[in-house]
Formats: structure tokens, C-alpha cells, sequence
């Protein structure tokens, strides 16, 4: 609230960090955008799916995700939710899509905001994502990672190698196990997992340069492994006792 200015006119936060998982406090800052009347855009990427985003209760002004993620659809798909009190004007227009005779883009939503032909494929593809978490309860999708997390996240704590950039704790990780180890490149234990062991990893930077800056690992960024609903115990265990041997190696 005290970061707020007399000129702020939008509130940008992300539900969840991509990096860490980490679930930041985006009801509470829709209250505050609610109390000072400030348009509040979430980035749902990491949230959309596993975490409840109400916009009307949580007073979301914008909310934008991938399908890609959580939601279980197809890459190249996404979605924007825009509030009826928002006019958001297009910085790039294509096909005119509904009114194809003009010149111009149509000025009605959503036709205003969507040029071009769409991902028609890929929106049934995330349709079906979507009816899935819908008939499965984002409380039970995160429960059953939350079971994930703390087992993996525990299992990795075991090794003083490994250092830990995600928290276990209940309700506070979206899904994601972050770590290095012993100051080794994140893309060398990325590869090895990938060609010794078959495990699919995300090392680097992930898009955030900030983030690791903020954390100290602008050198040799961090290991994300991602945990999904379809995970099972087993597959779990797997990465633990892979993880495992690799620090038992001579890592430079």
C-alpha cells in the first residue's frame, strides 16, 4: 500500500513466481487496487489452473495467462481478460477479422484486441484443459502437488550440495522446485539430467533477469523442475535418487 503514488495508474503483479513458485499475495493487493480505485493487471501465467483467480472477488482488472501451463493446453495459446471498465487501445493491427470490409479494426470487444485468424486448434485443445481443471477443483490440483512438492523438497534438502530456492510450505508454492547445485551451471546439471536420467528440466534465467539478481544467481541461474498433476510419487523418487548421483560426481 505504501509503494502506491498519487500517479500510480496500474498495479502489475504476478500470482506466482515462475522462478521459485512462490505464491505472492494477490488477493491482498486486489484490495488495495480496489480501495484506491487503481486498475490492477495479475499475470496468472504460473497461477492460472492450480490457483483460485476470481476477478470479480479479487477485484482483477486484467488477467493474463498461457494455455500452455497449468491450464494443460497447447503451446501458442492464451487468453486476457479485460474488465468492461478497461479501454485498452491495440499497438498492433491485423485482419479485421468481423468486419472484414473496413479498413480498420472494429472497436467493439474483443474483436478489437484479436487481429488475424485464430488458433482455433489450440483454443479446443486449452477448452478441454480447461474442462478438466473445472471438473477436478483447483483445491484438489494443488493439494495433490502440494504432496509433490514436500516430497521432493525434502528429499533434495537431504543433500548439503543442493541449495533450495522454493519453500515447501502449504499454500505458499504453485509447483515448482528450484535449485542448484554446489555452484555448478543450471544448463550443465540441465543436460546431464536430460541425457543420463531422461528428466525434461528448465535451467537458466527463465525470462527474469531481475528475479535472479535479486537472489544471487545471475552467474549460474537455477534448476526449475515443475511438478504437475500427472506426476506420481514414483517419478518423484525418480528425480531424487538422480539428482543424488549427480552430486555424487565431480562437478566443476
Amino acid at each position: 500500500s505504501k509503494a502506491v503514488r498519487a500517479n500510480t495508474r496500474l498495479i502489475v503483479l504476478t500470482a506466482s513466481s515462475n522462478v521459485t513458485g512462490t505464491i505472492l499475495p494477490y488477493k491482498e493487493v486486489g484490495e488495495i487496487a480496489r480501495r484506491k480505485g487503481i486498475i490492477y493487471l495479475v499475470d496468472g501465467a504460473q497461477g492460472a489452473g492450480v490457483l483460485p483467480l476470481d476477478v470479480k472477488t479479487m477485484n482483477i482488472s486484467l488477467l493474463a495467462f498461457p494455455g500452455h501451463k497449468s491450464l494443460m493446453g497447447p503451446q501458442g495459446t492464451g487468453g486476457l481478460y479485460v474488465n468492461e471498465s478497461v479501454n485498452l487501445a491495440p499497438i498492433i493491427q491485423g485482419g479485421t477479422g468481423s468486419h472484414s470490409f473496413e479498413t480498420v479494426q472494429p472497436l467493439f470487444m474483443p474483436d478489437v484486441i484479436e487481429c488475424g485468424t485464430l488458433n482455433t486448434p489450440g483454443i479446443v485443445g486449452l477448452g478441454a484443459g480447461i474442462e478438466f481443471i473445472l471438473k477436478t477443483g483447483t483445491d484438489t490440483i494443488l493439494k495433490r502437488k502440494e504432496l509433490l512438492i514436500t516430497k521432493l523438497y525434502e528429499g533434495l534438502a537431504a543433500h548439503k550440495k543442493i541449495k533450495l530456492y522454493s519453500t515447501a510450505e502449504n499454500h505458499k508454492n504453485s509447483g515448482i522446485i528450484a535449485f542448484i547445485i554446489n555452484g555448478t551451471d543450471s544448463s550443465e546439471i540441465a543436460n546431464l539430467l536430460d541425457s543420463r536420467y531422461h528428466i525434461a528440466t528448465r535451467p537458466g534465467f527463465h525470462c527474469a533477469p531481475l528475479a535472479h539478481k535479486a537472489l544471487g544467481t545471475e552467474k549460474t541461474g537455477l534448476l526449475r523442475l515443475s511438478l504437475g498433476y500427472f506426476n506420481t510419487l514414483d517419478e518423484i523418487q525418480y528425480a531424487i535418487d538422480s539428482i543424488k548421483e549427480i552430486t555424487e560426481t565431480n562437478l566443476s
